[in-house]
């Protein structure tokens, strides 16, 4: 029923598109490139804004003890 369903909406097709190989995707760079690039960039910046967020608690933190650990001139 659903190949008469088929024959009857777009009607008798022959073609051997789908069985002709396609390179393109078969290329291991490009497949690394699009699967893990945008990772890749995501955890970088989560990475920085993880650095900066530390530096700014830790730079606070010593500005407001500096008189402990700086000898009074």
């Amino acid at each position: 029923m659903a190949l008469l369903t088929n024959i009857i909406q777009v009607g008798m097709k022959w073609t051997n598109e789908p069985l002709k190989p396609k390179f393109d995707k078969m290329n291991p760079i490009s497949g690394f490139s699009k699967n893990f690039l945008r990772a890749i960039l995501f955890n970088l910046g989560l990475s920085i804004l993880k650095i900066v967020l530390i530096s700014i608690v830790v730079y606070n933190y010593l500005m407001g003890r500096k008189e402990s650990f700086i000898p009074a001139l």
